[in-house]
């Protein structure tokens, strides 16, 4: 506890006056972001709180026209408590903006992806029965929401963005308890969409908050670049610990590397919070040597140690690895240390969470033995239970855990349990391998076996022959593919992980070709 309140005061929140301010603005909106907007925007007014492509916004501006909003919404479309808001939005100040403003209305918030397809979106749409759409111009709902609807932005229509600037309340129909739920969902931009719902707590949060303030010296950052989507956990999560600590926010729309590179470098940014595949990216592009770089938090998908190997020779050792997932939350991070003796690595769990790898017969296995990983914290969707991530894991003597594959993409080839991210990490050790992406197969003679995609790195050249005789002496007899089969690059999800979906329909694609 001393420790919290150590580092809480080296952030300017445990202070006389950081607790009056945050006492104050909860007080006046309860529980929910507004209120811990306000209180930024009481600690540092005129710092700037966030850039996109279009504009920059104080902390005071950005609170005045949240309010705004979120007076409009009370007022116009009677948001409140049990009421339900979808957004659909890419990273802008706009849905910035949104978040804040519906947050503090007390209505329960959809984060919703922009990419789903109109079958998917329509599908949540009618299932969840939202009060009010607020999504992007290029999201079409194509009349699969017959409620009210708001744009982002629009040069002639009423939009979050025209309304937060001109609107002001009459009386403060925001005032009052209001605590409404935040909702994420899981499943990427395919398969069954699962909901993670959770309501803004001060003290759930706490402990992971300070562990990563602490861990990462957060405090100490003044700038940061969001390049993960703010509808994922990680995103979001990512916003309000910076806004909170009253970093510049830097965000853009869609992800571009050189983009990227040509931001951080021109404002001298001191940390991102990306996928891997962003960090690939960027490192690629050869923009990075210059900089004023203190972190790197990599999450959303998982950090191949040949990644880590690169980034430390080019960036030094400031390159994190937070694991957590939709339902239990941020659980496990591998600092640079951590990463500098073991570059696969997830990391230690952090303080308040419990972990447990459990065999198939729901035994506990020794260390290096791998199982099923399982987690418990106050920050969960269930804070009462066992949350199973779906992950392969195990332990070192240390105390430090390595992820194996997803349970579900295991495989029983002649008889042996067979994971396809094992075969992945050694794959993407040869040194003309760029990516790789491993699926299970059905096969007449073993059951099952791995069929592996590869892209190779530019100007290079391999064959199956050359890739299945460097892996002979490297993996066991059963994980060596039965098929190699090159492609210009791997798809990937928006989150960086990659698209096994998209791998299997190659497959049947191909399959059914041959028939």
């Amino acid at each position: 506890m001393l420790k919290t309140i150590q580092t809480l005061n080296k952030a300017g929140i445990f202070t006389i006056k950081g607790i009056y301010r945050l006492s104050g603005s909860v007080y006046n909106h309860g529980v929910n972001l507004l209120a811990l907007l306000q209180y930024s925007a009481k600690t540092y007014p005129e710092q700037i709180a966030v850039t996109d492509e279009n504009e920059s916004l104080t902390y005071e501006d950005l609170f005045i026209q949240s309010a705004n909003l979120a007076n409009y919404f009370c007022t116009h479309d009677g948001l409140g408590q049990n009421k339900k808001v979808a957004i659909i939005c890419s990273n802008h100040i706009s849905l910035i903006r949104t978040l804040f403003a519906v947050s503090g209305t007390g209505a329960d918030l959809y984060l919703l992806n922009p990419e789903m397809s109109r079958v998917q979106l329509s599908g949540i749409i009618d299932k969840h029965g939202f009060d009010l759409v607020i999504h992007d111009p290029e999201v079409g709902l194509d009349g699969s929401h017959s409620g009210k609807t708001m744009l982002s932005y629009h040069d002639i229509k009423d939009s979050v963005d025209s309304i937060s600037k001109q609107f002001i309340g009459k009386g403060n129909r925001i005032s009052g308890k209001r605590n409404g739920q935040i909702i994420v969902f899981t499943g990427g931009t395919s398969g069954n969409q699962k909901t993670a719902p959770r309501k803004p707590s001060m003290f759930n949060f706490l402990s992971p908050m300070v562990e990563l303030i602490e861990k990462c010296k957060l405090n100490e950052v003044k700038s940061v670049y969001i390049a993960t989507p703010i509808y994922h956990g990680f995103g979001l999560a990512a916003l309000v610990l910076s806004m909170t600590l009253g970093a510049r926010v830097f965000t853009m729309k869609t992800f571009d590397a050189v983009k990227a590179c040509g931001l951080i470098g021109h404002y001298k940014i001191e940390s991102i919070c990306l996928v891997p595949l962003m960090l690939q990216r960027m490192i690629r592009v050869k923009s990075l040597e210059n900089n004023q770089l203190k972190c790197i938090i990599s999450g959303g998908a998982t950090l191949s140690s040949s990644l880590v190997k690169q980034s430390q020779e080019l960036l030094g050792n400031i390159l994190y690895n937070l694991y957590g997932t939709s339902e239990a939350g941020f659980c496990i991070l591998a600092t640079p240390a951590g990463l500098v003796l073991n570059a696969g690595t997830i990391g230690r769990p952090v303080r308040g969470v419990k972990v447990s790898i459990l065999k198939e017969e729901n035994k506990v296995p020794g260390t290096h033995e791998k199982g099923r990983l399982c987690v418990k914290s106050s920050w969960s969707i269930d804070r009462n239970a066992w949350i199973e991530t779906g992950d392969i894991a195990y332990s070192d003597e240390e105390g430090r855990y390595y992820l194996c594959g997803r349970v579900d993409d295991m495989i029983v080839s002649g008889g042996e349990n067979v994971y396809p991210s094992d075969l992945e990490i050694v794959l993407e050790q040869h040194p003309l391998i760029e990516n790789s992406g491993v699926i299970g197969v059905e096969d007449k003679d073993f059951g099952q076996r791995l069929v592996a995609y590869i892209a190779v790195r530019e100007s290079a050249y391999l064959n199956q022959v050359d890739i299945k005789s460097w892996l002979s002496d490297k993996v066991a007899r059963y994980q060596i593919p039965r098929e190699v089969v090159f492609l210009d690059a791997i798809p990937y999800t928006l989150l960086g992980k990659v698209d096994k979906r998209a791998l299997l329909e190659l497959h049947k694609t191909k399959m059914a070709n041959e028939v």
